[in-house]
């Protein structure tokens, strides 16, 4: 894993904003999957065989029938050629890294007994491949300011401001009450996806959340039930102050949430 170069490590890491992928880092992305590919990281599911004696082997990756399956999967996507002037939009580009780790692992060779011939791969590790792959495509990202990371489980995420995303992520829903513990947990997941239209979905399960709690305390009286759930809150000044602040939410949900989605 690599770690921070000296800029970094002298004035700290850079926020994070940027969501658009630009040119530059399309082309590194580019540079990435060709290295992989020349270094028979996809050999194993794409592999390009030589004869010896009676039996093939492996000594590479295919390239020209991995290229068809890449642009297949991707018809955004024109050519993973770094000399192709066209651009793709953020969301095939983001696509195309998580289906490429889903084919990518680490080629073994085996003992260079033809020291100058081709390289025969004995065996490939997923493992070891996902996180070499992973490291360098987030590596990328992080130079360049993107704000979007390659997860363990090679999921696309995007990466939030500091306190709110890292209090958002490590919240506890673990309430006496499981539909909603589930509403939250759906709106957390959406909130962390790429995909805008989805986040926007985010905010209509957080607030089917809040009409939950309003109805908990007396299921068959919502009134009744949120002027509970406020009592228990708070006393004084302090109980008005957060009555204003519900009733402020609702005219927000009623007014623009619900017409948004």
């Amino acid at each position: 894993m690599r770690g921070p170069l000296f800029s970094e490590r002298e004035l700290g890491p850079q926020p994070r904003k940027i969501i658009e992928i630009p040119e530059i880092v399309w082309k590194g992305i580019v540079s990435i999957i060709n290295r992989y590919c020349d270094n028979g990281y996809f050999a194993e599911y794409f592999p390009l065989k030589q004869c010896n004696g009676s039996r093939a082997e492996i000594t590479g990756t295919n390239k020209e029938v991995l290229t068809y399956d890449l642009l297949s999967i991707n018809p955004n996507i024109e050519s993973i050629e770094l000399d192709h002037p066209h651009v793709p939009d953020s969301y095939s580009i983001l696509d195309l890294i998580e289906y490429c780790l889903t084919i990518i692992s680490k080629p073994f060779y085996e003992s260079e007994h033809e020291k100058y011939g081709p390289k025969h791969y004995i065996h490939f590790s997923k493992q070891a491949g996902i996180q070499e792959y992973t490291d360098s495509i987030n590596f990328l990202f992080s130079r360049n300011r993107v704000a979007f990371c390659l997860n363990n489980d090679g999921k696309i995420e995007r990466i939030e401001k500091p306190v709110i995303g890292e209090t958002i992520k490590n919240a506890q829903f673990n309430t006496i009450d499981s539909e909603l513990n589930e509403l939250l947990e759906r709106a957390r997941e959406k909130f962390f996806n790429p995909n805008p239209v989805i986040r926007k979905e985010s905010l209509e399960k957080l607030w089917d959340a809040w009409e939950r709690i309003k109805s908990l305390e007396n299921p068959s009286n919502k009134s009744d039930s949120t002027k509970r759930i406020l009592d228990m809150t708070a006393s004084g000044p302090f109980r008005e102050l957060i009555e204003n602040e519900a009733l402020c939410l609702n005219k927000i949900g009623n007014n623009f949430i619900r017409l948004s989605i």
